[in-house]
């Protein structure tokens, strides 16, 4: 009972109805046949050909709206599967559709109704239809025919959208044999669509069809020239990743030399400098992907041009995405490269290391070596064991000196210290690297005066102090376990409670580092002998856990600002040893209760202690209590 429904239509043309109003009447004719379980395939595929033969030869000015409609309605049966590939019938149903939608395309004028018929071919080339292999050249015919109408103006842009799907599909689906001349064509179309953003998931895709063809076309080598320059160069993360992907498809399958291969690399390597930080960015995606899947072998041949241009780009670069990146690259690098390649580029890293060095330049080169260093032993902590003792030459070297502010600069001793949290992380062997020297080193870079030092040399100490590994070598533990060393470390460990701006980061190190040291002294030097060297002051020779004690109930009450990282820091520390070590905090208990009552029976504000600070003054009073 269709032609119910439609029959007020019928005199389309012949009267002066309103177009956009039969569309949408159509539009919701399709949508309710597609939904109607009693309308079969068989029936919907002869009601559809019928119209499209009744109207398609007719030039009364409205047959597109009945071809569309008919188009419509079998592209909405493929979309919710009323025809399935699955059954023979049906593929022999879509069969006799083939060469009346070429005709459509031949005939039609309409660009939605020559979109349709596409879209509804291009589904059909996927089910390797019969009428579509014969049907092949007839169809590209069409499209080329379509391509020159819509070629000017703007208003053919989704015609020409749905003939570039159509093409890759046959590229990548069919037999069909293009010649050059055609294939010249369709590669400028391509590149003059290229920068069209509707269009160029089309594009790009239809690019990627022909590069499956492995055609050798001097044309096609300078598209892909452009779309490289395209994937840094545009500020659209969608075009960059398309191009990233026809870019990464070329160098994987398509046929060239090594040298024209190199050519292409080199270009992407030029643009690591790029001036904007989504090109740098975008350039180290696309090297990572080439870093990945490229086979061992043509790897190790570049290897020290990726590592150099990766170093160079790690001393130059400013922003922290990027840096980030680029370590995640280098780190990929040396896990993938042959053995030899890895031993020649980390002897590069060690020419390179200057702790001592004079001058911007010789400094940032001094830096990128060390992070380069810490790379080789974060990818490759087994190999890299034989280097250790020369990192170890050049690390006391900077740290030779009564004042070490003054003679290294603090970035060098940031990534130097690095290097050797790196060495702890990984598991390296370091029974001969940590010696005396090595280890006053580090005890003395907790008091550098710059944060970031001490940070990284309280996250050393934290990690050093607290492996079970390392105590089990004998050598290590005297040196950890000598008492002066111990107080040393402890007066270090106080001293950066005395920057009343510490971050939160750095108090709860501190307090961790304490905690590690008041057990390392009760368990090995406790009642010895005297531990500070033959002080007068009768409260250090009473061990460093009460000194430190005495020294921070001091500092806390010397503090003028809220504080609020430092003072919890160091009432968490006492709360912490009473609960632990309650015989060697009695011993001390006056200090603590003389700072912790203060704070405990202030008001909020005075002295700029906040509510928090004096919750916890009086955990601690319970605490000392119990």
């Amino acid at each position: 009972h269709i032609q119910f429904l439609t029959k007020p239509l019928e005199d389309v043309g012949k009267r002066n109805r309103p177009v956009p109003e039969c569309k949408e009447v159509l539009k919701h004719l399709t949508i309710g046949l597609t939904r109607n379980p009693t309308f079969t395939a068989s029936i919907l595929v002869d009601y559809c050909l019928g119209l499209i033969n009744k109207h398609l030869d007719e030039h009364v000015g409205y047959e597109d709206l009945w071809i569309g409609y008919s188009v419509d309605l079998l592209n909405m049966a493929l979309k919710r599967r009323i025809i399935t590939s699955k059954t023979e019938e049906h593929r022999d149903l879509l069969d006799r559709c083939v060469k009346l939608l070429v005709r459509c395309c031949q005939k039609c004028k309409s660009n939605y109704v020559l979109s349709a018929s596409l879209k509804c071919l291009s589904s059909m080339i996927t089910w390797n239809l019969p009428a579509i292999n014969t049907a092949v050249h007839d169809i590209l015919d069409q499209i080329f025919r379509m391509l020159r109408m819509t070629s000017s103006g703007s208003g053919g842009k989704e015609v020409r959208q749905s003939c570039f799907r159509t093409i890759a599909l046959l590229l990548r689906k069919t037999k069909l044999k293009v010649s050059d001349a055609r294939m010249r064509v369709i590669i400028s179309l391509a590149e003059a669509d290229l920068h069209y953003m509707l269009s160029q998931n089309a594009t790009f895709s239809l690019i990627k069809a022909i590069l499956s063809r492995k055609i050798i076309l001097v044309e096609l080598y300078d598209l892909v020239t452009k779309i490289t320059k395209l994937m840094i160069t545009s500020l659209k993360p969608a075009v960059r990743h398309l191009c990233s992907q026809v870019f990464m498809e070329f160098l994987e399958n398509y046929p060239m030399g090594n040298k024209r291969r190199e050519e292409h690399i080199n270009a992407l390597l030029k643009n690591l400098s790029y001036s904007f930080e989504v090109g740098r960015m975008s350039a180290l995606n696309m090297l990572e992907k080439i870093i990945k899947k490229s086979n061992e072998g043509a790897l190790n041949k570049q290897a020290k041009t990726f590592f150099v241009q990766l170093v160079l780009r790690l001393v130059n670069e400013d922003t922290s995405s990027c840096r980030e990146k680029i370590s995640e690259v280098m780190d990929l690098l040396l896990r993938r490269i042959g053995a030899n390649e890895f031993e020649e580029i980390i002897g590069m890293t060690k020419q390179w290391i200057n702790i001592v060095a004079e001058g911007d330049e010789a400094r940032l080169m001094c830096i990128a070596a060390l992070q380069s260093f810490g790379f080789g032993i974060k990818s490759r902590p087994k190999v890299i064991q034989k280097h250790l003792l020369d990192f170890q030459k050049m690390f006391k070297l900077g740290s030779n000196t009564n004042n070490i502010n003054s003679s290294v600069h603090w970035e060098i001793v940031y990534h130097a210290m690095l290097v050797v949290e790196k060495m702890l992380k990984n598991d390296c062997k370091l029974s001969k690297f940590f010696d005396v020297e090595t280890l006053d080193s580090i005890i003395l870079h907790l008091s550098s005066e710059h944060a970031w030092v001490r940070t990284v040399s309280m996250r050393v100490l934290k990690l050093l102090l607290g492996s079970n590994k390392l105590f089990k070598v004998g050598n290590i533990k005297s040196m950890i376990c000598d008492s002066k060393r111990i107080f040393e470390i402890t007066r270090n460990l106080c001293y950066q409670f005395k920057h009343e701006n510490m971050p939160e980061i750095m108090s709860e190190l501190g307090r961790s580092n304490l905690m590690l040291v008041a057990k390392l002294f009760i368990e090995n030097c406790e009642g010895k002998h005297n531990t500070t060297g033959g002080s007068s002051n009768g409260k250090d020779n009473e061990g460093p856990i009460h000194w430190a004690i005495h020294r921070l109930s001091y500092c806390i009450r010397a503090m003028k600002s809220e504080a609020v990282p430092a003072r919890h820091g160091i009432l968490r520390w006492y709360i912490e040893m009473a609960s632990q070590y309650p015989k060697q905090v009695r011993k001390s208990i006056v200090p603590i209760i003389s700072c912790s009552y203060r704070i405990a029976t202030a008001r909020e504000g005075q002295q700029n202690i906040t509510k928090e600070t004096i919750n916890l003054g009086q955990e601690v009073m319970d605490a000392m209590q119990e």
